[in-house]
């Protein structure tokens, strides 16, 4: 299966066990990386990370090791070709198999509620950021942003603002989808906002 199956696959069982906004090809560390597929739901950032049987594993203990500076928990989504390396992982990050038969959660993930309050200010865009607080840059925003409130309090307006934004898409998909998502709503949800 592709990535843009194990997507869709991973789409339709996400509406199923647990709802959430949902994002795919969502950039963070300053633009540097995509996340392949991100969840925002009660309060926390979960990213997937999709291995399909075209991709190889030479790059993946560098995409998680970023992956975690910026999510609450992470997870590799793959078919069967990668299931018995992913299962050598660290315990934190969860498996998912996703095969033509469904999807299986095969280990769960840690959730950390500390992740690198930085990088998460930095997942926001500077207009974003510059409605809620003063600078002239959007370093020197979010150094104001960590300065003058409390950790809790600053990880919680990033969070509202990453959701905020890829809700707006979200609801669009959620509006104009069919009885099942399709390949047409991966697509969609890849989108970083929509214009009308």
């Amino acid at each position: 299966m592709n990535a843009d199956g194990i997507k869709l696959e991973i789409l339709k069982w996400i509406e199923s066990i647990a709802g959430g906004v949902v994002s795919f090809e969502f950039p963070f560390l300053s633009d540097s990386r995509r996340c392949d597929v991100m969840v925002v739901s009660n309060d926390t950032i979960t990213a997937i990370e999709i291995k399909s049987d075209f991709d190889n594993l030479s790059k993946l203990s560098e995409q998680l090791y970023d992956y975690k500076k910026c999510f609450n928990s992470v997870y590799v989504a793959c078919g069967d070709k990668y299931i018995s390396s992913l299962r050598k992982l660290e315990k934190s990050i969860g498996i998912i198999l996703v095969t033509e038969n469904g999807v299986k959660l095969i280990r769960k993930a840690k959730v950390k509620k500390s992740i690198d309050l930085y990088n998460l200010l930095d997942m926001c865009t500077y207009s974003e950021l510059a409605s809620t607080y003063q600078g002239r840059s959007k370093v020197e925003i979010i150094k104001n942003i960590i300065k003058n409130n409390k950790i809790a309090d600053a990880r919680r307006l990033a969070v509202k603002i990453i959701e905020r934004r890829v809700k707006s898409v979200f609801d669009v998909y959620i509006k104009e989808k069919a009885t099942t998502p399709t390949l047409d709503d991966v697509f969609l949800l890849s989108m970083r906002k929509i214009s009308f």
